[in-house]
């Protein structure tokens, strides 16, 4: 059963990606990437795979939760900013609102992933990556 819905989300990727698809036309989520860790490794079990994938994003929480900062070489980089407390204005009302203090999760793509999407920049050979 599994493999029949992985198989289809697979042929469903392929179609999109020929008929030269939309941005954004496959949306991965947790339970995508439990499917593609099944189809690429065979010999683990779906609960395995979700064990694996759930323990992954605990420690990801766990790490920015605490304040530190993720770094995965070739994909980019996970830290917490903080934004200052600051006045604001009610859109409806336009009276002053406070917004408190708060910390923000951030991305920063790492340069390979950056050159899959885009290509490489200007004067800049593939053979750098």
């Amino acid at each position: 059963m599994i493999a029949k819905k992985v198989g289809a989300a697979v042929a469903v990727a392929a179609e999109t990606a020929e008929s030269g698809g939309r941005l954004y036309a496959k949306l991965m989520t947790k339970r995508g990437i439990i499917d593609e860790l099944l189809v690429r490794h065979p010999g683990i079990t779906y609960r395995d795979s979700e064990t694996l994938v759930s323990a992954l994003f605990e420690a990801l929480t766990r790490e920015l939760a605490s304040g530190h900062r993720i770094e995965l070489r070739g994909f980019g980089s996970f830290a917490v900013k903080l934004r200052r407390p600051r006045q604001a204005r009610n859109p409806r009302t336009g009276a002053a609102v406070e917004v408190a203090a708060r910390r923000t999760p951030f991305f920063r793509a790492g340069k390979e992933l950056r050159v899959k999407l885009n290509g490489p920049a200007t004067g800049e050979s593939r053979s750098s990556v």
